[in-house]
């Protein structure tokens, strides 16, 4: 599932010598989040454990429909998630 990637509109009030230039300066700031590799442990018919994967943020800048600036970083998240109470139970018996 994908969904709309959320949308800033900041602006700039550029002053000369305490006097305001007007209009002020309005940018678009478009950021896009995407997470891959997230696994899980499967132990037993329970989801045991969740590692992390790696995060890609993608931020762009424009100004009137020009742009300013359109960088991407990713990092590798470290740790992982150690369900408890023996993790979930995927094997449909109940408990």
């Amino acid at each position: 599932m994908q969904s709309e990637a959320p949308r800033l509109h900041p602006s700039v009030r550029l002053t000369v010598d305490g006097v305001a230039i007007k209009p002020s300066l309005a940018l678009d700031v478009d950021i896009e989040l995407k997470l891959a590799g997230v696994n899980i442990v499967i132990e037993n018919a329970c989801i045991t454990k969740v590692t992390t994967g790696t995060l890609t943020s993608t931020i762009r800048l424009t100004c009137q429909d020009v742009e300013l600036t359109n960088r991407s970083t990713s990092i590798d998240l470290p740790g992982a998630l150690d369900l408890p109470h023996g993790g979930v139970d995927l094997s449909g018996v109940p408990r």
